[in-house]
């Protein structure tokens, strides 16, 4: 789980990015990360 938490701090700036494709893209990678974080930690 260090690993997803590490990867979605990574991504975090490019959810401000000004291109729209690459917020979007950011934005659905990120929800995926928090949604995996969240389902491994329920899991303990």
């Amino acid at each position: 789980m260090p690993v997803l938490a590490a990867a979605a701090e990574l991504i975090t700036p490019q959810l401000k990015d000004p291109a729209p494709a690459t917020r979007s893209a950011a934005e659905a990678v990120h929800a995926h990360l928090l949604a995996a974080i969240d389902g491994a930690t329920r899991g303990r």
